[in-house]
């Protein structure tokens, strides 16, 4: 699988020099979809809650060298250590065609869970773009 879904900040790396792994190297193709879930915001970054009943739109990028992608967004995302801010996962997206495509997702990892369902952090929006703004 060489598919990555990006919701909020890593769908922007050109605005984020600091997330930045120069992703156009890597980069075959991009569509726009949606996965299952709720979005969340804390301190300006925002999270996905896998287990919401919502919608969150993002893109889907398609990409030449998935490993060394995942390597590098793992590391930027913390994903590697004991009670991540974020984890990896492979969801189901579906494409704005109707067509369904797995692909590897950062999500609210250990640190994030304890917002899950205050509505407080739960933003009433399913795309980042629509609200990024607020928080900038």
């Amino acid at each position: 699988m060489n598919n990555l879904f990006a919701y909020g900040t890593l769908m922007y790396e050109d605005e984020e020099p600091s997330f930045s792994i120069d992703l156009d190297k890597y980069l075959v193709e991009t569509k726009k979809g949606e996965v299952r879930g709720d979005l969340y915001v804390v301190e300006g970054f925002p999270f996905l809650d896998p287990e919401g009943n919502g919608k969150v739109e993002g893109k889907l990028f398609i990409l030449s060298d998935i490993d060394r992608v995942l390597s590098k967004y793992d590391k930027i995302e913390g994903a590697e250590e004991s009670q991540p801010f974020f984890e990896r996962r492979v969801m189901e997206v579906e494409l704005k065609d109707g067509s369904e495509v797995d692909a590897y997702c950062y999500v609210g990892g250990e640190s994030l869970r304890k917002c899950f369902g205050k509505p407080e952090y739960k933003v009433d929006a399913s795309c980042w773009d629509d609200i990024k703004g607020r928080w900038e």
